[in-house]
């Protein structure tokens, strides 16, 4: 039994390893603390230039020293196109600045959502995780489902987050 067990072991560490060397490249944030965490989906009708309909869909995580992973995927429906990836790691720092700026004077810690935010076009699904001192952590989610509307520094997090990946290679 125990042969059988080492031999099971063995076989494992054997795939890990030669997963390892199938081309992915491993990111160690393990030094770095989180700032937030933005997850969005979002579908938009198109009426032209290209007509069809729009799917996006993101994953940010930006760290306290600025550091950004971002993960897009989208395209437009009809399309003889596949979706299209993108992928981008490093730091940004005039945009770090202003959207740590609109995260403090928006008071993230203390925000709720459960809202909409009427100037975001189309249909909408978004969930922000701020993560503070030692073990203090925010969530909300806003989305075009909500009947209410956001409250204006909830509303300016949302956009500011925007503007940040807009600046992200």
């Amino acid at each position: 039994m125990k042969k059988k067990m080492n031999v099971v072991i063995l076989g494992a560490c054997a795939l890990s390893l030669a997963l390892g060397r199938t081309g992915f490249a491993q990111v160690s944030v393990s030094n770095r603390s989180p700032l937030l965490e933005f997850h969005g989906t979002r579908r938009t009708i198109n009426l032209g230039p290209v007509t069809g309909v729009t799917y996006t869909s993101d994953t940010l995580l930006v760290y306290k020293d600025g550091y950004s992973l971002w993960s897009f995927t989208g395209n437009t429906i009809p399309s003889n196109q596949p979706f299209s990836a993108h992928v981008t790691q490093g730091t940004v720092p005039a945009a770090f600045a202003v959207l740590n700026q609109a995260l403090q004077n928006n008071m993230i810690g203390i925000q709720t959502g459960n809202c909409t935010v009427s100037s975001i076009s189309g249909d909408y699904d978004y969930e922000l995780t701020w993560y503070g001192k030692q073990s203090r952590l925010n969530s909300l989610r806003v989305a075009s489902s909500f009947p209410n509307e956001c409250a204006n520094a909830v509303k300016n997090i949302i956009l500011a987050i925007g503007a940040y990946e807009a600046a992200l290679p």
